[in-house]
């Protein structure tokens, strides 16, 4: 009975320090180990903690010789004493933890503040994913010298600094989408740019002026305000351009029938420029023809309404002239009396 309460004793202290470590309360480390079947492609930590602001953080047993990493994925095996905080599990990623991580190639990871402090050589980060995070800026990203793939979609990004690219010579794909620029300035990108996406970030504005992607092979512009794109330009700036997607701009019929002739003319495929109009049409034909029957209705609605203002406007001149009309009679009449 005894060794029994002893067991039980020894099982409530661990599990007690086991929650302070997870709330924050304690400076032991947290051991993880790859989810089970993930170390093949990439090692996948969900309950990774790294804080230094509370001097907590894990530690990662990766075996094998992959060393790509995914962390805070997928949020239902994140521990629910972690969400139920409401903190982010790593809110900076910074040079002591990409040596904690053994200096993965491959990086996804939800995090607030991306702070690589080394030098670029330093990292031989290839692969990084920061989609969907509350990223602002990412000008601390320049040091990422060896990136191959930077995925940045979905965040708050509204300019983008013109010295982040400069050092990034490896880069041949760059997802941006779903942030805010009105302007983009395609010369602030590396020449070793073959992929480009940048839909559903409210373009005004695509500026081509010094821009050279020799390497470019595909742009993905849905979904933005473009009114206007100097294909001549793009031919120039982008010479391999084999294949470029506008649908869901702000284009009027007279623009995308000269983009259509000047795309062919240059040999870049595209997706046809549909408008939203169209889009409905194809995908959604009930909502369209809902729509439309609302157009035709409200078209006779403005038909019954000019009508009635034209009636109007004459019955109003009719009654005009008539008072007039009774107005003068009057005054002779009073004038023959008189």
């Amino acid at each position: 009975m005894k060794s029994l309460l002893l067991v039980l004793c020894h099982t409530v202290i661990v599990l007690l320090l086991l929650v302070m470590d997870v709330s924050g309360q304690n400076n032991t480390l947290l051991v993880h180990h790859c989810d089970p079947g993930t170390e093949a492609f990439v090692c996948s930590v969900a309950s990774f903690v790294y804080n230094t602001g509370k001097q907590q953080h894990s530690k990662l047993i990766h075996t094998g010789d992959n060393r790509n990493v995914r962390l805070g994925f997928p949020d239902s095996k994140i521990p629910y004493v972690l969400r139920s905080r409401g903190d982010p599990t790593i809110p900076t990623y910074d040079a002591k933890l990409h040596e904690e991580l053994n200096r993965p190639p491959a990086v996804i990871v939800e995090v607030i503040a991306p702070e690589p402090a080394d030098s670029g050589s330093q990292y031989a980060l290839r692969y990084l994913d920061l989609s969907r995070n509350s990223l602002s800026d990412m000008e601390k990203l320049h040091v990422l010298v060896n990136l191959e793939t930077l995925i940045l979609a979905y965040n708050f990004l509204e300019t983008l600094e013109n010295t982040v690219f400069r050092g990034m010579h490896n880069l041949t794909t760059l997802i941006l989408s779903g942030n805010g620029f009105e302007e983009l300035d395609l010369a602030i990108f590396p020449p070793s740019l073959v992929w480009l996406w940048v839909d559903g970030c409210y373009i005004r504005t695509l500026s081509l002026e010094g821009a050279h992607l020799p390497a470019l092979e595909k742009l993905a512009a849905i979904d933005n305000n473009l009114h206007s794109l100097n294909v001549t330009m793009l031919q120039t700036v982008a010479p391999n351009l084999e294949e470029i997607f506008l649908s869901e701009n702000v284009f009027n019929k007279k623009t995308i029938d000269a983009l259509h002739v000047a795309l062919d003319q240059a040999g870049i495929a595209h997706d046809g420029f549909e408008t939203y109009g169209d889009l409905l049409r194809i995908h959604y034909p009930e909502l369209h023809n809902d729509m439309s029957d609302i157009q035709e209705h409200l078209e006779s609605w403005d038909a019954i309404i000019s009508i009635m203002a034209v009636v109007l406007n004459l019955l109003c001149i009719f009654g005009w002239v008539g008072y007039r009309v009774w107005q003068t009679k009057r005054q002779r009449g009073q004038f023959n009396v008189a």
